[in-house]
């Protein structure tokens, strides 16, 4: 999965958790990674330090490109109901 604002060297301290999510390799540490990319959000959504409008872009589109990923693994026990097979 690409992402457009991906940059080798984090410019905001929640960037790297983020990108160790899109490098991981061993499908067993994906939920760690995602989940500990997650809390590096989180924290910096609850910091009450401004937040300027790169940094805000930069959270939205991680955000979004961090959910793609989730729904995207498969999710053992969750049954995902098809929308489109005949009841």
């Amino acid at each position: 999965m690409s992402r457009p604002h991906h940059s080798p060297k984090p410019k905001y301290a929640w960037e790297k958790a983020v990108n160790d999510v899109f490098i991981e390799t061993n499908p067993e540490q994906l939920a760690t990674k995602l989940n500990l990319a997650e809390h590096a959000i989180a924290e910096r959504l609850c910091d009450r330090s401004p937040v300027d409008l790169d940094e805000s872009i930069a959270l939205r589109t991680e955000l979004r490109s961090l959910l793609l990923l989730f729904r995207s693994i498969p999710q053992p026990g969750l049954h995902r109901r098809n929308k489109f097979r005949a009841a």
